[in-house]
């Protein structure tokens, strides 16, 4: 609680001294009009931001009802249709002394629970009924005693706190980076700069709200553990949802849904991938390796460590090791993972060499461009540009899509148990299983499917040869038939903000499919080589 209480009245100083600075800034440079300008801005901002936090509850009510078809229970509904879940709701709020929330339910499969409002005495609690269909009653409770304690915390205020600064420091940028061309304005030219730095204080501040959220996120887990004497339901809940979101079907209404709950859901749907794809072992069989696996990459893997810092949720292998601190007999052996004999010098050799690679074409078109500068051509420069940087493209698609006589036969377990797989180099791969779904559950226009073999699910990346066009006649015309279908899947495992494996060739009903990732890569590589070395012969 003191950490976290730190960590939050830091990070609001901080931001806090981002606004001041550039307030100062416009008042010593600014003429008396800028000043008052800025003066009238910031407040009206402030007024619009308490508005909004006043009224933001009653526009939320709406917006979530008309949009997802968000059903308020009365308190006599809420205690008939969910009597273990009322009495834990009402007696934590008891003896917290708040006023119990109001309670919705939104009638989707995707597993999400989030909050909002002013403060605890107007604060809203809702879950989808994908929360009640998914966990047991324990991991429910679990999951609403997170959602509680962002109302006793006061999350409402602080984040508000945060976001209103960050909204004025990147209007002040926008206004005043727009004044370079006022030469009749005094002061101009400081105006400019100060908005060039209000927007790079923006910026960085944007990192600094995410971490805020991220701290104020493992409060809530441990205030759910605390409430419930264990953070054993609330770490398999989460195993769970992340299961719950990447396998349940999606239409248009639910995938705004979870966007739009993005940063307010227990879980953020965008990080569930990789805790998802393993958690149908543990969800169907009980199997609680791969998840131990899963959080393995989360500890130690340096592009997971790059997925943190631009999401509002932690880690899912850091909440749970969080949660399972202390614990006399924990779901998870956190100890096994966190002491997994994790090559380091391996791994940073290969994540340098991998960003190298996926920035090769940039770096060397740019390397090529000033090279060519100095013929004082500008269509030299810009032809050597690309023609260089379409051989950086070129050798990069090669280190992606290496080629191998044969691919090993592995299982999703074995291909989740790598922590050093990588999102830019793929590792070759045959997997045996059936495909359950499309790529997007639910979504008729995708072409990618949802694997699945007996230790888990995986998404299965296709390509046809003729870009979005081919992908979507795919996606209409044969796609439909091959779900449910046996299938060998051949292809390139990758692993970072999300898994797939990139198909090679797909083994299904009878029929053999060529996807066409690697040639379009390396294709498409060529035409920029071939474009640079046209306006190199033009110029």
């Amino acid at each position: 609680m003191v950490r976290v209480a730190l960590a939050s009245i830091l990070s609001l100083s901080l931001l806090g001294l981002f606004l001041f600075i550039i307030s100062a800034l416009v008042f010593w440079f600014g003429d008396l009009y800028g000043a008052f300008g800025l003066g009238g801005m910031l407040l009206l901002e402030a007024i619009l931001f308490i508005l909004v936090w006043r009224i933001g509850p009653k526009i939320n009510d709406w917006m979530y009802g008309w949009l997802y078809g968000a059903k308020f229970l009365t308190e006599e509904e809420f205690i008939q249709r969910y009597p273990e879940l009322s009495d834990f709701v009402f007696e934590t709020c008891k003896n917290e002394k708040i006023s119990a929330p109001r309670v919705a339910i939104i009638e989707d499969d995707n597993p999400q629970a989030f909050t909002y409002g002013s403060d605890y005495w107007n604060a809203r609690l809702i879950f989808t009924r994908g929360i009640t269909k998914l966990l047991n009653e324990d991991e429910q409770k679990a999951v609403i005693a997170h959602e509680l304690g962002h109302i006793v915390h006061r999350d409402f205020i602080v984040m508000t706190l945060g976001a209103f600064i960050l909204t004025a420091l990147y209007t002040i940028g926008r206004v005043f980076t727009r004044t370079s061309g006022d030469s009749d304005r005094k002061g101009s030219g400081y105006l400019m700069i100060i908005g060039v730095i209000s927007l790079v204080f923006y910026y960085v501040g944007t990192y600094i709200l995410l971490y805020l959220s991220r701290t104020r996120e493992y409060w809530a887990d441990e205030y759910s553990k605390e409430k419930t004497s264990s953070g054993n339901a609330l770490a398999s809940a989460l195993v769970k949802i992340a299961y719950g979101i990447v396998s349940s079907s999606n239409s248009e209404k639910t995938k705004d849904l979870m966007e739009g709950t993005r940063t307010l859901g227990i879980f953020d749907h965008k990080n569930a991938k990789n805790f998802g794809l393993v958690g149908s072992d543990y969800v169907q069989n009980g199997d609680r390796n791969t998840v131990v696996s899963a959080m393995v990459y989360d500890f130690h893997n340096l592009w997971a460590f790059w997925l943190e810092l631009s999401s509002s949720h932690p880690l899912t292998g850091k909440r749970i090791q969080a949660l399972l601190a202390g614990e006399k007999k924990p779901l998870f052996d956190v100890a096994a993972a966190k002491n997994f004999a994790f090559d380091k010098n391996r791994h940073y050799k290969e994540f340098v060499t991998d960003w190298l690679v996926s920035k090769a074409g940039l770096l060397l078109g740019f390397v090529g461009f000033i090279a060519g500068l100095g013929t004082g051509s500008f269509g030299v420069a810009l032809g050597l540009g690309l023609l260089i940087g379409g051989f950086g493209l070129l050798g990069a698609g090669l280190y992606r899509f290496p080629s191998v006589a044969s691919r090993p036969n592995v299982s999703v377990d074995q291909l989740m148990a790598d922590v050093y797989a990588s999102p830019v180099r793929g590792k070759p791969c045959s997997l045996d299983g059936e495909l359950i779904g499309r790529g997007v559950p639910g979504f008729a226009l995708s072409e990618d499917f949802m694997f699945q073999d007996k230790t888990g699910l995986i998404y299965l990346d296709y390509q046809h040869a003729i870009p979005v066009l081919g992908d979507l006649f795919f996606a209409v015309s044969k796609a439909k038939a091959l779900v449910g279908q046996k299938a060998a899947a051949n292809g390139w495992f990758f692993r970072g903000f999300g898994q797939h494996v990139a198909l090679d060739t797909l083994q299904a009903g009878g029929q053999t499919l060529k996807s066409r990732q690697k040639m379009l890569t390396l294709f498409f590589a060529g035409l920029l080589c071939a474009l640079g070395l046209g306006l190199m012969l033009m110029g």
